[in-house]
């Protein structure tokens, strides 16, 4: 019992600030939508709009509510501290093979983004291949799928930005680092069909990956 109380004495402090919040008040609209005789109200769309001048304000609104509260609490320091410890070490991931090369993600154990690594053959020395902690300062671009061709002479790869569930899909060749001039943007990817095409050699490989995706190349 005398447990119980020790942390509802510690915890009061905290439910009761939640009270005294005052969150930036959010507008309503008029969008209505008429869906075969049945009208579906959408009061929020204009967020939908996330680089518009009012959505960039409410976010930054928010996020003033949100980061003044965290500042108050008096234990994050250590939290974060204790983290930080417990995080800071290197991670590997499973190897994956393209022809006769090899691929795996290592992190260092704080880097923002896990760095994909390249080695010719069993043999050879790690070399870095991509790195999307350079893709952006904010270290917020993600590499979130690689597709190599089964021969190992190129390799798709996706990004995401903001950990947005739009994705773009670029192609690189793996002897000689040199991206591929066409791309692919504002694409929610289906994995499992990009990774159909990987399968095959490398002349039916890019095309086939992109017409899976059914998007126009720009």
């Amino acid at each position: 019992m005398y447990k119980y109380l020790v942390i509802i004495i510690f915890l009061y402090p905290i439910f009761t600030s939640f009270s005294q919040i005052k969150y930036p008040e959010t507008k309503m609209t008029e969008q209505i939508d008429d869906y075969f005789g049945t009208k579906i109200a959408d009061p929020y769309r204009w967020l939908e709009k996330l680089d518009s001048k009012a959505t960039t304000e409410w976010v930054e609104a928010q996020n003033k509510v949100t980061f003044d509260y965290l500042s108050e609490i008096p234990f994050r320091g250590k939290i974060k501290q204790r983290l930080t410890e417990i995080w800071n070490y290197p991670k590997y991931s499973q190897p994956f093979k393209a022809g006769s090369h090899y691929f795996y993600y290592k992190n260092d154990g704080l880097q923002n983004q896990s760095v994909l690594y390249f080695l010719k053959d069993l043999d050879a020395e790690p070399e870095v291949f991509l790195d999307p902690n350079t893709f952006s300062t904010e270290g917020t671009i993600s590499l979130d799928d690689v597709f190599p061709s089964n021969d190992g002479k190129y390799l798709a790869y996706s990004i995401s930005k903001s950990g947005s569930d739009w994705k773009e899909i670029f192609v690189i060749d793996i002897e000689s680092r040199k991206k591929m001039d066409f791309f692919i943007i504002n694409l929610k990817r289906h994995p499992a069909k990009m990774n159909s095409a990987r399968k095959m050699n490398s002349q039916k490989y890019i095309t086939t990956s992109l017409a899976l995706c059914r998007i126009k190349i720009f």
